[in-house]
């Protein structure tokens, strides 16, 4: 990057793959740099935008910001990872759990149970990492998300285990109650 680069500029420079042969990306990119420059002249330096700006900007070799449940350790690229495949099992889950009968629904609300708190997790932690820049104020966000994230998990763990299950209370939802069942049937 150039040496007048503020930290924040370096951070999007970085970023991207300087080995690339094709003129039009490099052109792209001295071009982004010059405009975030041009942007950001006028304001004031963040001096923790850099901090910000690590972890999952990059899954090259980059290591993933910690928090209370994922340690600094894991690579950004394994979380991203993660937070896909809880998608996928999302977008496969749900739709077991609603329409299929009572094994199915039961594997559907185990894997719910995971899959749920910890995309949640996931999700909301890089929304705190990319817009919370105060260190202090970041650390106490990421905590506050753990207790949410595993209050949820127990929540759900509970729903599943000693109550009617999650893909049951779901379609409970759209069910009349009995004692308004019974009326119905009364007046008819």
């Amino acid at each position: 990057p150039p040496a007048f680069a503020p930290s924040y500029v370096t951070v999007l420079w970085s970023s991207t793959n300087q080995r690339t042969r094709h003129p039009p990306v490099t052109m792209m990119r001295k071009a982004a740099t010059s405009a975030a420059q041009l942007a950001l002249s006028s304001r004031p330096a963040l001096p923790s935008l850099h901090i910000a700006g690590r972890g999952m900007a990059t899954s090259q070799g980059v290591y993933s910001q910690a928090d209370a449940l994922i340690p600094g350790s894991v690579k950004a690229s394994t979380v991203k990872e993660v937070y896909h495949y809880s998608s996928y099992a999302l977008a496969a889950g749900v739709p077991v759990a609603l329409l299929f009968g009572a094994p199915m629904t039961s594997v559907a609300d185990m894997v719910l149970n995971v899959a749920i708190p910890l995309h949640t997790h996931i999700g909301m932690r890089s929304v705190i990492v990319d817009y919370i820049w105060e260190p202090q104020q970041q650390r106490m966000a990421l905590m506050a998300l753990a207790g949410v994230t595993v209050l949820t998990a127990a929540a759900l763990a509970r729903l599943n285990f000693a109550d009617v299950g999650l893909s049951a209370g779901v379609k409970s939802l759209w069910v009349a109650p009995p004692k308004a069942k019974a009326a119905e049937e009364a007046d008819a």
